[in-house]
């Protein structure tokens, strides 16, 4: 204070200044840093120093040590914010309300700012704010409230080429007329934009890994990574971490076609957006009207190339070069396809009930031969069919389309039964198994008598190895109209119908059959059960 002169406060009396200078000494003195405040307490709690030393070694006067000891609150401070009013205050706790109900909702059916503003506009009379209003009220609320929390993100860096994203998506379809509710699986290049696309009849590994395969072999190439989701098809498990234990098909795959796949965030498949809006895409441009196809291999390859001919005449969304030509980079980064051929299909092993049946874990029966019942089969899955193989995993005794959706559960090969029931007819029809015969072979059977039943099935069976189990039921059908019930008669309509006439000729053969007669014929035999 050497630069003091009195003469110079001539409005403030000297007694004031000094009050003024201590003060401001004193305040001083008082704001210390946490290192002088962690000193003070370690001589007092630690070293055991009485306050009047602590003092005298700080140069700190008694209230300001006090005030340190006895603090018991080392928090840092919150700047609390005054709150103005607002004209959206009378609406707040409606609002919050109804953002805590929605905490129980799926994300994607959750109150947006906008469905918040619409409802308070519609359901409120006088109510008067504005939609920016609204909306920043919700969108702090809801971080609050943390129902904005999501998982982070994986970047991908689509500057590098040959890497691809796969997908599956919903896609109803008709084959030889008949509908499915199938599903089309996507490969998408996010370098290049460039997609392709096939159809499946579900989303397990046989379908994935044929999936896959059509599409590499067409392109020409293994992509060196795909970026998936945490399908069941791919993935047995996932580990804390990002870890994953992966199905050993899928796995044995990868390892095969030297593919690296990456895996998402669970409930997080936004992190491979191409992937999910080529599904979309690609559903809109192929896939609309409904697709109609007597085969489904042929239907994908013509899909294919209908993908590679949308890539002629596309431009990159941001670099407007053309898709073609980017995908050029893409092609040149894949890896080349394997020597040897990989098989697609996966085995298992199953046992079989009294009738020779076996059922899989979605619940879908499949029939074996009567010789296999109560017994362990192995079995091999395709996409499209399930192969029942003898002991030696190789020789295929009875062959399923494999079964898909809620509206089949059961697929049974009547053929190798025929035999076995001839044997021992009435034995045989006495069990359950008779109510799983289909109505042309029930309602047929019967009608026999137990004495003709075993030579009759016999014909059968011979009509199933000659041709085929659509050609007994064709028997049965005509054999009902015109009252064939005995072995000689159903032998000799068996001998007219297939002896001698082409498979063309038997097929409208079929189909000339009285119905309204048989209709009769069959309605008759009901009514004369029923009363017996």
């Amino acid at each position: 204070m050497s630069d003091f002169h009195p003469s110079r406060t001539s409005s403030v009396s000297f007694y004031q200044l000094l009050c003024i200078l201590a003060a401001a000494s004193n305040k001083m003195w008082s704001m210390l840093d946490l290192k002088e405040i962690q000193n003070i307490r370690d001589m007092y709690y630690r070293q055991k120093m009485s306050i009047k030393e602590i003092c005298d070694e700080t140069s700190k006067d008694y209230r300001t040590v006090r005030k340190y000891l006895d603090m018991n609150d080392f928090n840092e401070p919150l700047l609390m914010k005054n709150e103005r009013p607002s004209k959206l205050d009378p609406w707040k706790a409606t609002i919050v309300q109804w953002l805590t109900a929605d905490i129980s909702m799926p994300p994607k059916q959750r109150h947006t700012g906008w469905r918040v503003y619409d409802r308070l506009t519609k359901e409120f009379e006088g109510f008067n704010c504005s939609y920016e209003t609204v909306n920043r009220f919700v969108r702090n609320k809801r971080n609050e409230m943390k129902l904005d929390r999501r998982k982070p993100m994986i970047p991908l860096d689509h500057s590098v080429p040959g890497i691809g994203q796969g997908d599956f998506g919903a896609v109803r379809f008709a084959e030889n007329g008949v509908l499915h509710d199938g599903h089309e699986f996507v490969i998408s290049f996010p370098h290049s934009t460039a997609m392709f696309s096939v159809l499946s009849y579900g989303e397990n590994t046989e379908c994935l890994l044929e999936s896959l395969d059509t599409i590499f072999r067409y392109i020409g190439g293994v992509p060196p990574e795909i970026w998936f989701d945490n399908a069941s098809s791919m993935v047995k498990t996932v580990i804390q971490g990002q870890g994953r234990v992966l199905q050993d098909k899928f796995e044995r795959f990868c390892l095969h076609y030297r593919l690296k796949p990456i895996f998402m965030n669970r409930s997080a498949g936004n992190e491979k957006g191409s992937g999910e809006n080529a599904v979309g895409t690609l559903r809109r441009n192929l896939y609309v009207p409904l697709p109609e196809f007597d085969d489904l291999f042929l239907y994908n390859q013509l899909t294919l190339e209908r993908c590679a001919e949308r890539i002629q005449s596309k431009k990159h969304y941001i670099s407007q070069v053309d898709v073609s030509e980017l995908f050029e980079e893409d092609r040149a980064a894949l890896l080349p396809l394997p020597r040897n051929p990989f098989d697609l299909s996966t085995s298992r092993s199953f046992i079989t009930d009294e009738t020779g049946l076996f059922v899989t874990d979605k619940g879908y029966r499949y029939s074996t031969t009567p010789e296999m019942a109560l017994k362990s089969v192995n079995v091999k899955f395709t996409a499209t069919e399930v192969i029942i193989l003898g002991d030696d995993r190789h020789t295929e005794i009875v062959k399923h389309r494999r079964l898909y959706g809620e509206e089949t559960r059961r697929s049974i090969q009547w053929g190798p039964y025929l035999r076995a029931m001839s044997y021992k007819p009435r034995s045989f029809l006495n069990t359950e198994f008779k109510d799983l015969l289909p109505d042309e072979l029930a309602l047929y059977i019967a009608m026999t008598s137990n004495h003709d039943r075993g030579l009759i099935l016999s014909v059968m069976a011979d009509v199933y190895e000659s041709k085929d189990f659509e050609a007994v039921k064709t028997l049965c059908l005509k054999a009902a109209v015109v009252k064939a019930f005995d072995p000689d008669s159903f032998k000799r309509l068996s001998v007219r119908m297939y002896g001698s006439q082409s498979e063309k000729q038997m097929v409208q053969y079929s189909w000339d059959d009285d119905l309204n007669k048989l209709d009769k014929v069959l309605t008759a035999s009901v009514r004369k059960k029923e009363k017996t």
